[in-house]
């Protein structure tokens, strides 16, 4: 996780344990600490650090995060060595594993809470077939707040919308929680007003309407 302030500047950078990221390459691709050894044709993880992806296999669904997402392109490494030798000291602040289906996703995830679950890291998802692995206390309400405590705004004051489960604590957060028309039901619980239109329906734009202007 990332946070920027008034011009650019930055206030805070979350950073993977470096064993987290080699533990879930290792998971995907096999080889240990260092190497790759499979190359499984139904998930894809990548390295999200600073402004790049990098990961050890390019894979058609690491291009569809590019393509509809517009995350950047998933640069290939020879191991995990090279790519958190290639990320420098600013490390990795996101793991992302893709699948070709929610159910991949929804087997895998047991697995994946019991290796990076706290105190190690964090496990939430975002998409029906992505998993998030995020540092441990760093999802979305602490760049939200840090970005409030920055701007020396109210939280009681502020509005925020989301439609995935890595969103609950940022609705959580805010004075205003609003939940899109698409989102889980865990999200709809956790908001203040939950609305018909999803994300794909204008329903941002309904929210700023509504609860902003």
């Amino acid at each position: 996780m990332d946070v920027y302030g008034r011009g650019g500047g930055a206030l805070y950078r979350a950073k993977m344990p470096e064993d987290v990221v080699r533990e879930a390459f290792a998971m995907v691709y096999g080889g240990g600490g260092g190497g790759k050894k499979t190359n499984p044709a139904d998930v894809a993880l990548t390295a999200f650090a600073a402004d790049a992806c990098v990961t050890l296999r390019s894979h058609a669904l690491l291009d569809e995060l590019s393509a509809l997402y517009h995350e950047p392109v998933s640069e290939e490494r020879d191991d995990v060595d090279a790519l958190l030798a290639s990320v420098g000291a600013g490390g990795v602040q996101k793991l992302l594993l893709m699948a070709s289906s929610s159910a991949a996703i929804d087997a895998a995830r047991p697995a994946w809470e019991k290796a990076f679950g706290p105190p190690r890291a964090e496990v939430t998802q975002a998409v029906s077939n992505m998993l998030e692995i995020l540092p441990l206390g760093n999802d979305k309400a602490r760049g939200v707040a840090t970005l409030l405590a920055h701007l020396g705004a109210d939280p009681a004051r502020t509005v925020a919308v989301g439609d995935g489960e890595n969103d609950l604590g940022m609705l959580r957060l805010a004075g205003c929680g609003v939940a899109m028309g698409n989102a889980g039901d865990a999200v709809k619980r956790a908001a203040d007003h939950v609305l018909e239109r999803g994300n794909e329906e204008d329903g941002v734009a309904e929210a700023v309407q509504r609860f902003v202007l």
